[in-house]
């Protein structure tokens, strides 16, 4: 699969709860650093430090920002096969999301993604 693109993981992101906007966290203040564009969390601190580009996707932060938004969830499926890869199985609203991928992240993320655009295509109907 190919790797989201920049436009999809900032859609993603503020999906979460996250902010993009300019402003400089009380840390980079004291290290004299100027005002500028940030990911902030819903509680207005910069997400771990990563400025002005949108957090990685990695399992810390789909775990912290992702999955509690995902409205419905019931379980959560892991399982390795034995070709180093990972199913994924979600189920939200009872609905089962699948995916295969060698990296758990790209797997959580393309499920997590899935379920947001369904949702968000049920509100524009």
């Amino acid at each position: 699969m190919n790797e989201p693109t920049g436009k999809q993981r900032e859609e993603f992101w503020k999906l979460c709860g996250l902010i993009y906007r300019e402003t400089t966290p009380e840390w980079a203040l004291r290290q004299g650093k100027s005002s500028s564009m940030w990911w902030l969390d819903p509680e207005g601190c910069a997400c771990s430090g990563h400025g002005n580009k949108p957090p990685p996707i990695d399992n810390n932060n789909l775990f912290e920002y992702a999955v509690p938004k995902l409205k419905g969830l019931q379980q959560i499926i892991l399982q390795p096969d034995i070709d180093g890869r990972w199913y994924l199985g979600m189920t939200v609203d009872d609905k089962l999301y699948e995916n295969i991928g060698f990296c758990l992240a790209d797997a959580l993320f393309r499920v997590i993604y899935k379920v947001f655009e369904e949702n968000n295509a049920k509100k524009e109907d």
